[in-house]
């Protein structure tokens, strides 16, 4: 009985040994083909190269603040316009059940801009177009923002990056869009070479050309997938932007979940990260003159293989599977409420 229970005993610990073995090679291999260019948050030179009020401070035309027209200095002459239009119509044929090798067709042909182009890091406005998928269906179907995508409406986007969002959303529904981020962003070389407009702010205090931006100037202000990132800065942020906004701010944002905690603190080590209730908590305390009108989870993407590791996305659908990427709407009190 001693002899089986000891034979017990070191089956029960090797098992536990391979376990651990395998849990190890998982994660190594997981994290070793997790990319976030958000890690380049702590490499302090990098984040030192933006020193001026723009981008295109010395290019762009006196008195643009809007990311479009965009500054061609560095890129060809492209029309955006028409390159949102042809985009659109093409992937809503797919969605519909049409041919997606037209979109395919597109992605090879007609890029757009690109940066970094040659390195293993080059970025094509269709790729990030394409790939940014579940935040224009949350943006433009799913937080109900119709009236904001209007030609005589105006946003404001804390925390654009290099703004190639931003020109798309301006291009297709003729919104003007202010782009402003971090002069020391992790994303710093790829605003310096981003053909559209990125005014810089201190990630504090929200100022464009170094002056406050007048209360109620903005139809909406916006905060897209940043304000984990803007930490400690985060309430002085919102209640900023709740001065700013004349109707909408508009909030996508990771929350912090038990299942995501993990994914979060290497996304971003130092940022705060909140769950559902906290960051409602926060609307309240910050955002008074607001309600939330709107809220809910962002979808899943449908990634099709097109050859190799080239892959399109093709819809949306659902909600988000890990369901930590949400969507908020606060809109301004009416004066009778």
């Amino acid at each position: 009985s001693h002899v089986g229970l000891i034979h017990m005993v070191v089956t029960a610990t090797s098992s536990r040994i391979w376990c651990a073995i395998f849990i190890l090679q998982f994660t190594c291999i997981t994290k070793a083909a997790y990319f976030d260019p958000a890690a380049r948050t702590h490499d302090i030179s990098e984040r030192l190269a933006c020193n001026k009020t723009s981008n295109h401070a010395h290019d762009a035309p006196e008195g643009q603040l809007a990311v479009l027209p965009a500054v061609t200095k560095n890129q060809p002459s492209f029309d955006v316009a028409a390159w949102a239009k042809e985009y659109d119509k093409l992937y809503r044929d797919v969605q519909e059940g049409g041919d997606r090798n037209k979109l395919i067709r597109m992605a090879r042909e007609n890029p757009g801009w690109k940066l970094f182009e040659g390195t293993r890091e080059q970025q094509d406005f269709f790729d990030f177009i394409n790939g940014k998928a579940h935040m224009l269906d949350a943006l433009e179907e799913r937080c109900y923002l119709h009236e904001l995508w209007q030609p005589h409406r105006r946003l404001l986007d804390v925390g654009a990056g290099h703004g190639f969002l931003d020109a798309y959303l301006m291009a297709k529904h003729g919104t003007e869009i202010v782009a402003l981020d971090l002069r020391s962003s992790y994303q710093c070389q790829e605003i310096s070479l981003s053909p559209v407009l990125v005014n810089f702010y201190d990630g504090a205090s929200i100022l464009l050309n170094g002056s406050r931006v007048k209360d109620k100037s903005f139809d909406a202000v916006s905060f897209m997938s940043v304000l984990h990132h803007a930490a400690a800065n985060t309430p002085k942020l919102l209640e900023q932007a709740a001065l700013i906004a004349s109707r909408w701010i508009v909030i996508l944002e990771d929350l912090e979940e038990p299942n995501v905690h993990r994914r979060n603190y290497e996304h971003d080590p130092n940022g705060i990260f909140r769950n559902d209730a906290e960051w409602k908590t926060l609307f309240l305390e910050r955002c008074s003159a607001f309600i939330l009108r709107n809220e809910g989870y962002l979808g899943e993407r449908t990634i099709s293989k097109v050859s190799g590791k080239i892959k399109i996305v093709t819809g949306i659908h659902g909600f988000e599977r890990r369901r930590f990427q949400k969507y908020y709407v606060l809109e301004r009190r009416s004066s009778s409420s």
